[in-house]
């Protein structure tokens, strides 16, 4: 088969933008077992906000995340069962789980830290040569997706071609 993502109409856009993102999770990846790191790429920002914040609930990280509760979860019990996290029930709050950085992922952010600004760099030099500043991108098509949903444009834009 020759047709490739960016050859479908409509162009796809979300399954290219979502195929773009697995890629770099997977070459982030590779560089932290090259680095001989127990860790995957998906679970730096829950690791990122512990270390800037500390402890916090499961509530706290999905908020300032943007994800669900069960999507958190999805990423918190395997940084767990890898040492990385301890989650307990809080004494006050029975049903509020707190998680905070263990000992062993305190001593992996001096060189997470080190990946990840070399990371940042590598994705936003590729983004460069391709003549496009991705981070300035990136806010302006988040605050348009936060100022006015997808999903409630497309169903007025079919409602009114349904009624017209």
């Amino acid at each position: 088969m020759d047709a490739s993502m960016k050859d479908l109409n409509p162009p796809a856009i979300d399954q290219r933008i979502m195929r773009l993102g697995d890629k770099l999770h997977q070459h982030a990846d590779h560089v932290f077992r090259e680095l001989g790191l127990e860790f995957h790429s998906r679970w730096s920002p829950v690791f990122r906000l512990l270390k800037e914040q500390g402890p916090c609930t499961l509530a706290e990280l999905a908020e300032t995340l943007g994800h669900n509760h069960p999507e958190i979860l999805h990423i918190t019990r395997p940084m767990s069962e890898a040492g990385l996290i301890e989650i307990h029930k809080d004494r006050l709050e029975g049903n509020t789980r707190m998680m905070k950085l263990t000992h062993k992922a305190r001593t992996m952010v001096p060189l997470l830290t080190r990946v990840w600004e070399r990371l940042d760099e590598v994705y936003v030099g590729l983004f460069r040569n391709a003549q496009c500043e991705i981070t300035s991108v990136l806010d302006r098509v988040e605050g348009a997706m936060n100022h006015a949903g997808i999903s409630k444009r497309v169903l007025s834009s079919i409602e009114d071609a349904t009624t017209a």
